[in-house]
């Protein structure tokens, strides 16, 4: 995971260095190169750049081989790839892919969908190959046959975004009508819409965006789909423009869910602004839900003040069938924060046994780590969890307690220069 993690900071390190240099999307075609910059044999060349052991100095010689790479020679970088499968070589490979797209795009990433097996690598350069193919002729992309067979079974997530974004700068038409027949089976219809309303609203105004999306043409729930992620977003930069709109059509069908993207939405911002909105709406199937997410939002960007905007609520309130995600938040918050005896207070506005059951087995489970005596204590006097269930806890407690003697023991085991450098 670690590694991983690595390496995706690399790939930020990757793309802008990419952008300097003038091998983004949005980067001129590429110029002809002089003749006699590389020699008749460019992926030696590249290979020799490979192998050049400053990162930086290494990327940077790459992306000057590969732009003196003519067009005739561009074979030399599958040939590179082949060479570079062992790890370590993620970025390379990234590098070199994202250079074979700005001159043949659709051989780039045919060899990305049969040869690169790392996930998250692939999903690098289908950004840079499928966004590069659609720009220029997405119409090829979308009838060829070796990536329809690749998407049969559902398109790659990546993939499929690289190509709506590459589609909808292209300007050919007849994007809206390749997502909307994309069918109703899985996520690749949401995944497209999502991705065209992203691209547009990035360069037409809310209202622009609501005209247009009042005119898409599709089944109702589609229709709706897409309404909703239109709200989602429009509240992510102008909560009080998502909310008139809601009030327009909130009670349509295709409306109907807008107070659950919107406040989920807006809570990432202003978590008590959304939730105070939610509750001031009548309550539908789409309020209670909303609630439910907006809070965990809330809690999660804001755990103070979500905290604070929940503690001022009258009993009968917080007893509430609304109230209830929240109240189950909040206790499990304040038990993670050894705050025992809060926790225990809230659960009585907990009026499903078993999400009582279920809280009050995670509060002593962590307090038994915590306090041993004292959590034991407790739980001889609680009436809510049944003498099995309690049982159930001292024997998992005693398994934690013994896994962790042992990791105790290992730990003692180490070399004294690693405790050394762990205590630096």
């Amino acid at each position: 995971m670690k590694n991983s993690l690595r390496i995706l900071i690399s790939f930020f390190f990757l793309f802008s260095l990419l952008a300097v240099v003038g091998c983004g999307e949005d980067s001129p075609e590429p110029a002809a190169a002089p003749e006699g910059v590389v020699g008749q044999d460019a992926a030696a060349e590249l290979l020799d750049d490979v192998k050049i052991k400053d990162r930086f100095d290494r990327i940077e010689s790459m992306i000057a081989t590969m732009r003196a790479i003519p067009p005739a020679q561009i074979d030399a970088i599958p040939t590179v790839l082949k060479e570079l499968n062992a790890k370590g070589r993620e970025i390379e490979r990234i590098l070199l892919v994202s250079g074979w797209s700005r001159v043949d795009p659709e051989a780039a990433t045919k060899w990305v969908m049969k040869r690169e097996k790392l996930e998250y690598v692939r999903s690098a350069m289908f950004n840079e190959t499928v966004y590069a193919w659609a720009s220029k002729d997405p119409e090829s992309l979308r009838s060829d046959f070796e990536v329809g067979i690749y998407s049969a079974r559902g398109w790659d997530p990546t993939m499929l975004r690289a190509f709506i974004h590459g589609w909808y700068d292209s300007g050919e038409p007849e994007l809206e009508t390749f997502i909307r027949d994309l069918g109703r089976n899985g996520d690749d219809r949401q995944r497209a819409i999502s991705e065209l309303i992203k691209v547009k609203l990035e360069k037409e105004t809310p209202d622009e965006m609501i005209a247009w999306v009042t005119k898409l043409k599709g089944d109702e729930r589609y229709r709706s789909y897409a309404y909703s992620r239109l709200a989602a977003d429009i509240a992510a930069i102008d909560p009080q423009r998502a909310i008139a709109w809601c009030d327009e059509i909130c009670d349509t069908n295709v409306g109907k869910d807008l107070p659950h993207w919107i406040a989920s939405s807006w809570a990432r911002e202003a978590g008590a602004d959304a939730m105070d909105w939610l509750l001031a709406r009548p309550e539908t199937p789409a309020v209670r839900v909303g609630i439910r997410a907006s809070y965990r939002l809330f809690q999660k960007t804001s755990p103070e003040e979500a905290d604070a905007w929940l503690e001022k609520f009258p009993e009968e309130k917080l007893s509430s069938e609304l109230f209830q995600g929240p109240v189950i938040m909040y206790v499990n918050r304040q038990s993670q924060l050894a705050n025992n005896e809060v926790a225990i207070e809230w659960t009585k506005y907990i009026d499903n046994d078993w999400e009582l059951e279920r809280s009050l087995k995670s509060i002593a489970g962590r307090w038994l780590r915590r306090d041993e005596d004292a959590a034991k204590t407790w739980l001889a006097t609680n009436e809510d969890l049944s003498d099995d269930v309690k049982a159930e806890l001292i024997t998992k407690h005693e398994r934690y307690k013994k896994k962790a003697a042992k990791t105790r023991e290992q730990r003692k085991s180490r070399p004294a220069w690693v405790k050394q450098k762990l205590a630096e």
